[in-house]
């Protein structure tokens, strides 16, 4: 007898969360497009005791993402979730996770952000070590209290700074933005 396939529901709800986290958080959340990303969560099932994982973001590529370009739908990353997760976690819970999975997103289009410790030190720092399995009360509202992050913790920066130091983004995006005008003049020559 075969698998029966996952049912899946995209979570609107996550989605509007993600574009008031880039709001607040610009400094932190810099290279995320919230158009671009959908939050899909499986509801034909609960997530096993043995996974640990809270979510996952994925990249997409390949001919997934040109069926969607074909289709003029924005979308470069899903975020995925358990159903019965996103219902037991509460407001906050889902700030931090959708948070976490957001700082995998990196400026250039065809890559993701590693974890720079077993998580993103900016978190650990601004949530504790244990932010992910905290009470609730414990963590701060990410849409409504004054959180302060230390930008120098941002995750995937110092691929992007000379002195160690991240430069301020819309010089790093400039940079961006140079390399790529400049890859697309050497393929045009090649031609």
């Amino acid at each position: 007898m075969g698998r029966t396939a996952n049912v899946w529901e995209r979570v609107k709800e996550a989605e509007e969360i993600i574009k008031k986290l880039c709001e607040k958080h610009p400094d932190v959340l810099w290279a995320v497009k919230p158009e671009n990303i959908v939050v899909m969560a499986i509801v034909s099932k609960e997530k096993s005791e043995k996974n640990n994982v809270l979510a996952r973001i994925r990249l997409i590529k390949g001919s997934e993402r040109a069926v969607l370009i074909d289709n003029g739908i924005p979308v470069r990353h899903i975020i995925e979730i358990y159903g019965s997760d996103w219902s037991e976690w509460k407001e906050k819970k889902r700030q931090w996770v959708l948070l976490h999975e957001l700082l995998h997103v990196h400026a250039e289009i065809e890559k993701m952000v590693k974890h720079d410790l077993e998580c993103f030190k900016i978190l650990v720092k601004t949530g504790g070590v244990n932010w992910a399995v905290s009470d609730e009360k414990d963590l701060p509202n990410l849409l409504t209290d004054d959180v302060k992050f230390d930008l120098a913790l941002r995750p995937g920066m110092d691929e992007y700074a000379d002195d160690g130091k991240p430069d301020e983004i819309s010089d790093v995006l400039d940079e961006i933005e140079k390399e790529k005008a400049g890859k697309a003049g050497k393929e045009d020559k090649k031609e």
